[in-house]
């Protein structure tokens, strides 16, 4: 998030493949549509409010160059965009050399982004989910990191009325059901979970009931 100029892609890659021992990854993708300023070794640049230090100068276009270079260099068989708009999106593909594989967004029950996955589908854009339960402990986590959590909706899919219904009727836990219609529209998962047991759940979404 932070390193949002051409120069800086190679850099933030190759730590990455060393922090992750190899030499290249599958998918490299453009966490969000804003950069932040480089302050250091911090990953989130705050103010004492908790408000992050957003780089103003980002250029989509040009990062999107560096982006392609490490394909050329073999650091990246492929490469995306996370939390773009279709705007955003439109003008990277207009210029792009190497088209975006990928696109990763936030995407559950209480918010389906309908149009914007109609806009990948049209172009060929892979869409995955992130938050694909409605992230219940976002606010924990990002709190703990000294972020605001004032905007942040309080929502619980995990216990909707319908979605229990559903559940008790195919004898499915209720994360199941709601992974299962994302997956049902065409949509990646990726769902997360310190807790084996749910982990082992999650991807079972396509087994018969029991």
């Amino acid at each position: 998030m932070i390193g949002y100029k051409k120069e800086k892609v190679e850099k933030y890659l190759k730590r990455s493949l060393e922090a992750l021992q190899l030499s290249y990854v599958d998918l490299y993708l453009l966490h969000q549509a804003w950069g932040m300023q480089e302050r250091g070794e911090v990953r989130l640049p705050m103010d004492e409010t908790g408000e992050l230090f957003l780089d103003h100068s980002t250029d989509h276009i040009s990062l999107w160059k560096g982006m392609e270079e490490q394909v050329d260099a073999g650091r990246a068989r492929a490469i995306g965009l996370s939390n773009f708009n279709s705007r955003q999106i439109k003008r990277i593909v207009k210029s792009a050399r190497i088209q975006p594989a990928c696109l990763q967004i936030e995407v559950y029950l209480y918010f389906q982004q309908r149009e914007l996955v109609a806009f990948c589908n049209a172009l060929d854009i892979a869409v995955c989910a992130y938050g694909p339960l409605g992230s219940p402990s976002m606010i924990q986590a990002f709190s703990t990191m000294g972020g605001n959590t004032d905007k942040i909706p309080r929502v619980d899919p995990l216990n909707d009325p319908t979605v229990l219904e559903v559940a008790r009727k195919y004898s499915k836990t209720a994360a199941q059901v709601i992974l299962r219609h994302l997956l049902q529209r065409g949509i990646a998962v990726i769902p997360k979970s310190s807790n084996a047991e749910r982990i082992r759940n999650n991807r079972q979404v396509s087994s018969p009931a029991s």
